[in-house]
């Protein structure tokens, strides 16, 4: 899930003068003694950032520090977050009268969906006629007895599809063929007729649709935190539902027209006997009040939940089924013991005599529950709950997911254990409060009966039959939405199961295509969960899991965009060196056109007389050796103030965010060599707006954006990209214009003006050289370049080193006694120590290694067709080097996922472009300007943050607790920031 943080910062500028007087009431006249504990909101936007990206998992670690019942301002909208057995038990079950609305949230009002949904409409007249046709027409026990033959026939359809497969040593992918029974299941159910078959496409725009109302309607919402922004709609949710329910009205009304038809033709056409045929029937009795729109608005309750959320939670089911190989043949021996060797479909009375399988399905519920976060509830009137006042219009929601590993219920709650439920009698029908994926009290999911029934049945005909070859390693990334999907599909081969033999998990080595990639594939628009092009979450991590089933050179087709991805050292030195003339310009993205960046920077401009000029600039007034060992003096004097500040933290025992401090240190550093001035100091929030600068950047540069891929979008900006870092670039550009023109004027008295040895100085001494031809816009756009790179690659490269340490404290202890026995105790480390700490070097190398600042090269674009490895690379393709993905190559290095600075001690491996097993600042002519800079500065900064000081990990964390999340963009932060108490060393 993307939370848009920048693009709310923007929206908030827009509305804040519209909306301050309320949300100051709001805050003003809250009685904070009384409500339930909660993290300090900010001003206007409250906690809306402690969402995170993954709001089930943000709100069960808040709940560790502030408790079961929790509270969090999100806008103007007050929310009550559960997240204990006991409370749920209180909210859904003693206090559910008071519990049993919903809030009117801006996703249900799309074609009027919350006042004709039986999931959106409040506890009233409305609601309990449409539960009722549900609880009596098609979840009723006798319905669906009825309806057991139904369910075998669709049950029979996905055996042969997976044996079909078997037959083949095709691969299936796990949660569409459930998707696609589940979708059968219910359209036959509702229409009588199959909506997809199998081994074709014809479910895929269902599933699209399907799961993106999913997304949408459990993405936080900033029209619901901030109404006033309704009618902007700030991140397209409304209209993204709207389009996709009237994609399914469409559907609906065709169907619907044609059985009226029939219908009008009674004599010559058999009556229907499905859940349409008895909602005519309905409609037609005046008693009942059922109108047309009621009945499409229930048809999309049922079949957007009765299929996405039974078909995730049987992927997940086989996913835990995969991961643990010993409770596969424990589900399938216990198949076999009581169903037989044959190729009978299970029936559902044997679902009783199968106790394991049972355990299985529940213990997924458990981790996996398709809903994490309960649809909300909505208090009618204030009401005390564990001693604390829910206010009245409260929005409630359970956090399931949360319950689920509540380690006070669950002992090893992280663990796959089906054998838990053996021992207990624990069930999911809403009775049992620690278990409760459909929710409990009247709002209870009314397709559970139906639910319970086809999950257990498609796992069974999953596993009865066969064993399971794994296609790659298995992806446990979740997709948050209203589901919690899968993030990478599950894929597997089926093969014959002999005898008791369980699963065989072994990856496949390779598809045996002619052509590498994924050709072909959209790419979904909309936020962080990129679909197509295999991109994901982490981008640099889904394309190096692609590259183990398609090879070191592999290409996708994102939109109208042919990508090249490179994951080995062999290929990226082909790219790199060998064939680095033909791939050294860059590609026109996006992101990169405010103010013509990608024609004046040097980062992005093509190889031409503008790139010469600049790199000349580069490289003989900034890291050209003379001028940095010219500059030592600058960076003694910074190092010495961020020791200081360490120092300080030392004495008051004050916790230090590393991240900042090794980013005020950079960013001073470049200030003070291009400007001769301090940005930022430390123990002040200075570097705060620069930070968030300069990470926006990296962030927004470093996204997938479908403008890139649809260049007709260009104009549109569908994901703000494009206007977002033209709000980043001018606020950089402001900064440069005051402190360019101050000097020109200072430089306008002589007599008064002493000369500065800086950058910004020879870069205005070469603009007044009319050869140089440097205009202004050169200087703005290079100092654009020097700053963002120049602090933010850096600092992230600090923070991760530290991090290892902090994890390792053997490898600290050798680091530290390295130090203190070359420098000894008192000395601050000088650069021309650098070469004298081996162990030092091997530490910073691992970090390069491991946590490359950028993970993904910046893009080269091919400038002709060139054969590389019997493959053809075409012209103008964009080609990627996957520099996280080479650091980890088990063929080039043993043990590729453990931190041991000890494997350089042994090899003269080093990242200046030589050896391309190691390729941080990448290869080529196109290698990083900033290297040699970012070599001393990076090792200087280390040194002084672990020479004289020991470490303690803030809130008692221990070292293996250290979260190692990562934020992908341009630059790969530390999702979760490493903050340390020091304390002087022994």
């Amino acid at each position: 899930m993307e939370l848009l943080q920048t693009v709310l910062v923007l929206l908030l500028c827009f509305a804040l003068w519209l909306c301050i007087g309320r949300l100051k009431l709001n805050f003003g006249n809250r009685n904070s003694s009384k409500l339930p504990p909660g993290p300090k909101p900010f001003p206007i936007i409250g906690n809306i950032l402690e969402l995170g990206q993954n709001p089930h998992k943000s709100l069960a670690k808040l709940s560790k520090t502030y408790g079961p019942l929790m509270h969090l301002k999100l806008g103007s909208m007050t929310m009550i977050v559960v997240s204990s057995p006991e409370t749920a038990k209180l909210v859904l079950q003693k206090y559910d009268q008071n519990f049993s609305d919903r809030p009117a949230l801006e996703a249900g009002r799309p074609l009027d969906h919350l006042k004709f949904s039986v999931a959106w409409l409040p506890a009233g007249n409305q609601w309990r006629k449409l539960r009722k046709i549900c609880k009596e027409q098609i979840f009723s026990m006798s319905r669906l007895d009825a309806s057991q033959g139904l369910r075998k026939e669709k049950l029979q359809q996905l055996w042969d599809y997976v044996n079909d497969c078997c037959t083949s040593g095709e691969a299936v992918d796990i949660g569409r063929a459930a998707f696609n029974t589940s979708m059968n299941l219910m359209s036959t159910t509702l229409f009588s007729i199959d909506f997809a078959a199998f081994g074709t496409n014809s479910s895929q725009e269902f599933m699209e649709v399907f799961r993106e109302i999913m997304a949408l309607e459990g993405k936080p919402n900033f029209a619901d935190y901030f109404p006033i922004l309704q009618r902007v709609d700030p991140q397209g949710i409304f209209r993204g539902l709207k389009i996709n329910f009237e994609k399914c009205f469409r559907v609906f009304d065709e169907i619907i027209n044609q059985r009226l038809q029939e219908r009008g033709f009674s004599s010559g056409c058999a009556l229907k006997n499905d859940m349409l045929e008895a909602l005519l029937d309905l409609q037609q009795e005046k008693e009942t009040e059922l109108s047309f729109d009621d009945i499409k608005h229930l048809l999309l309750d049922l079949f957007v939940a009765g299929t996405d959320t039974s078909s995730v939670t049987v992927e997940w089911a086989l996913t835990e089924l995969m991961r643990n190989p010993e409770i596969m043949l424990k589900a399938q021996n216990e198949l076999k013991n009581i169903i037989g060797h044959t190729e009978q479909i299970i029936q559902e009375s044997d679902i009783l005599k199968l106790p394991y399988l049972r355990a299985v399905v529940k213990e997924t519920f458990r981790l996996h529950p398709a809903g994490p976060l309960s649809l909300p509830h909505k208090a009618k009137e204030d009401i005390e709950v564990s001693g604390y006042i829910v206010p009245k219009n409260s929005q409630i929601s359970v956090n399931i997911w949360a319950i689920g590993r509540d380690s006070s219920t669950w002992s090893e709650p992280d663990l796959f254990m089906p054998e838990r439920f053996l021992e207990q009698e624990t069930d999911f029908h809403g009775r049992h409060f620690e278990l409760i994926p459909f929710g409990g009290g009247r709002r209870m999911c009314l397709g559970m009966p139906l639910a319970n029934r086809t999950v257990h049945l498609m796992v069974a005909t999953f596993i009865h039959n066969f064993d399971w070859k794994l296609q790659g390693e298995i992806d446990m990334t979740e997709n948050f939405g209203l589901t919690l999907q899968k993030a990478t599909p599950l894929k597997a081969v089926p093969f014959k199961a002999v005898g008791g033999l369980g699963l065989r998990s072994q990856a496949t080595a390779g598809l045996g295509s002619s052509v590498p990639g994924r050709g072909g594939l959209g790419i979904g628009v909309g936020g962080e969960g990129w679909g197509g092009g295999g991109w994901g979450q982490n981008p640099h991590k889904s394309l190096a899991k692609l590259s183990k089933i398609y090879g070191p050179l592999m290409s996708l087709k994102l939109g109208s965009m042919t990508t090249i991805v490179v994951s080995s050292p062999e290929t990226a030195k082909l790219v790199l060196l060998k064939y680095d003339q033909n791939f050294s310009d860059r590609p026109t993205l996006n992101a990169m056109r405010p103010f013509d960046h990608h024609k004046l920077s040097v980062a992005w401009a093509p190889v031409g007389n503008q790139w010469r000029k600049l790199r000349k600039i580069c490289k003989e007034q900034m890291f050209s050796v003379s001028r940095l060992d010219a500059s030592q003096s600058l960076r003694k004097e910074k190092l010495q103030q961020l020791w200081d500040y360490v120092n300080d933290c030392c004495t008051s025992v004050e916790a230090v965010d590393i991240g900042r401090a090794a980013f005020t240190t950079s960013l001073n550093l470049m200030s003070a060599t291009l400007f001769s001035v301090d940005f930022a100091a430390f123990g002040s929030d200075s570097s705060r707006e620069f930070r968030e600068i300069v990470q926006g950047i990296m962030a927004l540069a470093g996204k997938p954006n479908v403008a890139d891929y649809f260049p007709i979008l260009q104009t549109v900006d569908p994901q703000g990209i494009f206007r977002e870092i033209k709000l980043y670039f001018e606020k950089c550009f402001e900064i440069f214009d005051e402190i360019i023109n101050q000097r020109m004027q200072e430089r306008v008295l002589p007599s008064d003006y002493t000369s500065k040895n800086d950058m910004l100085e020879a870069l205005i001494y070469l603009k007044l050289k009319k050869e140089t031809e440097l205009n202004f816009a050169d200087i703005k756009h290079l100092l654009l370049n020097l700053f963002v790179a120049g602090t933010d690659t850096s600092s992230v490269t600090v923070e991760w080193a530290l991090t290892e340490l902090m994890r390792n404290p053997g490898k600290m202890l050798k680091a530290q006694n390295e130090l203190r026995n070359v420098i000894g105790q008192t000395e601050q480390v000088q650069e021309s120590d650098i070469p004298k700490l081996p162990y030092l070097r091997a530490v910073i190398k691992e970090t390069f290694r491991l946590h490359p600042a950028a993970p993904l090269s910046v893009p080269h674009k091919a400038k002709e067709d060139i054969e590389i490895q019997g493959y053809m690379v075409p012209k103008d393709t964009q080609t990627i080097v996957n520099v996280w993905a080479i650091g980890r190559d088990s063929s080039a290095w043993s043990e590729p996922d453990l931190f041991m600075p000890e494997r350089f001690l042994e090899q003269e491996t080093d990242f200046h472009g030589q050896h391309f097993e190691l390729i941080p600042f990448g290869g080529g002519r196109r290698i990083c300007l900033g290297l040699p800079l970012a070599n001393r500065t990076v090792h200087l900064m280390v040194a002084t943050f672990i020479h004289n000081f020991d470490w303690k990990l803030e809130g008692g964390l221990k070292p293996g607790e250290i979260d190692m999340t990562e934020n992908f963009g341009l630059t790969l932060q530390k999702a979760t920031p490493l903050k340390a108490v020091p304390f002087k060393a022994m």
